[in-house]
């Protein structure tokens, strides 16, 4: 199931919600393939393992209690792109975490 959540000041999607696990899931993938593009990273086993991960976490997440709207698409999306990073080895786990405070604080 989608929630999404208009901003009236606006009257456009502000942001959208799911408890659909293969959706999310799908999203997490598309983040995944994004962040080895982006950093030219093309060997399809070395995508495909950190897929793998990527996808173990998102399924143990939504495994979890939800908050009956679901998660954030847009935060899944930036947490799937940050985590694919971490496992391409292209920042440190702890670069991972001062850009997660950085989001979190602006």
């Amino acid at each position: 199931m989608v929630t999404s959540i208009e901003n009236s000041s606006y009257g456009s999607l502000a942001e959208k919600y799911s408890t659909d696990t293969a959706e999310v899931l799908k999203l997490a993938i598309c983040a995944t393939k994004d962040a080895a593009k982006n950093r030219g990273i093309t060997k399809a086993p070395v995508v495909d393992k950190v897929i793998s991960e990527i996808e173990e976490v998102v399924r143990d997440e939504m495994s979890r209690d939800l908050e009956p709207e679901g998660v954030s698409l847009e935060i899944q999306y930036f947490l799937s792109y940050l985590d694919a990073n971490v496992l391409l080895g292209v920042i440190s786990e702890r670069k991972a975490e001062e850009i997660m405070h950085f989001y979190t604080e602006s």
